[in-house]
């Protein structure tokens, strides 16, 4: 979901966690996403 535009605070309300930390460990964020992301940007 994050991937396809959605914000950090929606994905984490959607799925019921408190904090990003949670959230974040099922992220699996490879380089070719980081690159992408600092294209766009």
């Amino acid at each position: 979901m994050l991937f396809a535009g959605m914000t950090l605070p929606n994905v984490m309300k959607l799925l019921g966690h408190s904090s990003a930390d949670m959230t974040m460990r099922y992220l699996k964020i490879t380089l070719p996403d980081v690159q992408r992301e600092f294209h766009l940007a």
